[in-house]
C-alpha cells in the first residue's frame, strides 16, 4: 500500500486537490437561487393555488440541502399559511440515484418540534409516483401556529404519530395511505355551542384513518379527558381544496365519574350536562371541514 502511494502520490494529490477545490466552489457559489426557483416551479405544477418561499438554501454535510426558513401559502384573498418550518433538511441514499427510484431522508424543525421520514420517486409511464413515510415529534399547535385556520382555529395540542401515503399527490383517486396519530393535553373548540359547552379538553385524544378512493376513512377515535370520555368514527371525503372535503362523523359523549359526582357544578348548564349525557349522547358531524356543523 506504501508503494502504491508513493508511486501514484502525484496523481493522488491531484484529485484530492480537485475535491477539495470543487467542494470549496460549491460551498461558495452554491446556486441558491436556483434551487429555490425549482421548488417553486414543481409546487406551482402541482398545486397552482400554492405560494413557496424560502429564506435560504445552503449544503448540509456530508450530502444534503438545508432549506432555512421554509413557508407555503395559499393565494387569497384572504392568503393565509398552511405551513412553516425553521429548518428542513433533505439528504438523498446515494445508491438510490444510480437507479431509477430516488430516495430522499428529511428532517423538519417545526412547530417546537420535530417531522422526519423519508420519501421515494418512482416513474411509471407518463406519471410519477411518490411513497412517503412521516414521523411527528412533540409538534405544538394553538391558535398562533401557522397552520390554516380550520385546523388552528378548532384544536390546539401536541401531536405525535405515523403517517405514510403511495400515490402521485394528495388528489390522487389511486393514492393510499394510513395514519396513527395522537394529540395530547389539548382541547377542541365548537364554531356552535353543544349544550352550552364552547370547549372541551381533554388528556390525549388518539386517532387512526386510511386513506382509499379519496376517502379518509376513521374507524376509531377516542377522546379521554378529565370531564368527558368520548369516540367517534366516520369518513371524510376529501375535495379541492382541503377545506371543502366533506364529513360524516359519528360522536358518542359522556361525562366522566368525577365531572358527575362534583358537587361544585351545580350551575344550570353543568345539570343540564349531567341530565342529559348522563348514559352517553350519540350525535353526527356533518358540513365541510371548515363550516362543520351538528
Amino acid at each position: 500500500m506504501r508503494q502504491f502511494f508513493l508511486k501514484h502520490r502525484k496523481w493522488l494529490l491531484y484529485t484530492l486537490y480537485g475535491v477539495i477545490l470543487a467542494s470549496a466552489l460549491l460551498v461558495f457559489r452554491f446556486p441558491s437561487d436556483a434551487v429555490v426557483d425549482y421548488i417553486r416551479a414543481e409546487v406551482q405544477s402541482r398545486y397552482p393555488g400554492l405560494l413557496v418561499s424560502v429564506q435560504k438554501v445552503s449544503l448540509s454535510f456530508p450530502a444534503g440541502v438545508k432549506l432555512t426558513g421554509t413557508e407555503f401559502r395559499t393565494q387569497g384573498p384572504p392568503e393565509q399559511t398552511v405551513f412553516a418550518a425553521k429548518k428542513i433538511i433533505i439528504m438523498p441514499r446515494l445508491l438510490s440515484l444510480l437507479g431509477n427510484s430516488p430516495e430522499y431522508r428529511f428532517t423538519c424543525q417545526a412547530y417546537d418540534g420535530l417531522i422526519s421520514g423519508q420519501a421515494g420517486i418512482r416513474k411509471n409511464g407518463e406519471e410519477t409516483l411518490y411513497t412517503l413515510l412521516t414521523e411527528f415529534e412533540k409538534i405544538h399547535i394553538d391558535e398562533n401556529s401557522p397552520l390554516p385556520a380550520f385546523i388552528k382555529d378548532f384544536m390546539n395540542g401536541t401531536l405525535q404519530g405515523t403517517v405514510t401515503f403511495s400515490g402521485s399527490g394528495l388528489y390522487d383517486p389511486d393514492g393510499t395511505g394510513e395514519a396513527a396519530l395522537k394529540l395530547s393535553d389539548g382541547s377542541f373548540r365548537f364554531a356552535q355551542p353543544f349544550l352550552n359547552i364552547n370547549v372541551i379538553d381533554f388528556k390525549e385524544f388518539p386517532v387512526k384513518a386510511e386513506l382509499k378512493d379519496q376517502n379518509l376513512n376513521i374507524p376509531e377515535a377516542r377522546l379521554k379527558g378529565k370531564d368527558f370520555l368520548g369516540q367517534a368514527s366516520g369518513v371524510i371525503a376529501l375535495k379541492t381544496p382541503i377545506k371543502k372535503s366533506r364529513m360524516n362523523i359519528e360522536v358518542t359523549i359522556e361525562p366522566t365519574a368525577a365531572f358527575m359526582q362534583d358537587s361544585s357544578r351545580n350551575d344550570d348548564t353543568s345539570r343540564l350536562i349531567k341530565q342529559v349525557l348522563k348514559n352517553g349522547r350519540t350525535f353526527n358531524i356533518s358540513g365541510t371541514v371548515e363550516n362543520p356543523g351538528f
